[in-house]
């Protein structure tokens, strides 16, 4: 199955891994620092020392993210999840949310 996770902060990192999830793609919409970060095997802002594979691919850009995926690990910030979920709508995938927190919104005037 090709998986798809949104998301790379410190859940969402060792997720493909503990699953024994070999044929995962991980994919992110991410600044290209972070990418080029998590190729090395490493993510020292969520994951200090902790060594990643170095097999996972990345993506920049969504729409090739998510293009193809069977299954969607969404392991993104609440306050960014009504965004990514409007995008994502129709999209044939499994969606998992493992999105943790309370959007925050503001009334408008």
């Amino acid at each position: 199955m090709r998986i798809t996770v949104l998301g790379a902060g410190a859940w969402e990192r060792p997720s493909p891994n503990s699953s024994g999830e070999r044929q995962c793609r991980d994919a992110l919409d991410l600044k290209s620092s972070t990418l080029e970060e998590i190729q090395r095997g490493r993510n020292e802002h969520y994951l200090p020392g902790v060594a990643l594979p170095v097999d996972w691919k990345t993506e920049p850009d969504f729409k090739k993210a998510i293009g193809g995926a069977e299954g969607i690990l969404l392991a993104i910030p609440s306050q960014a999840f009504r965004e990514v979920a409007a995008k994502l709508k129709g999209h044939p995938a499994i969606f998992i949310s493992v999105t943790k927190g309370i959007e925050l919104r503001l009334a408008t005037p």
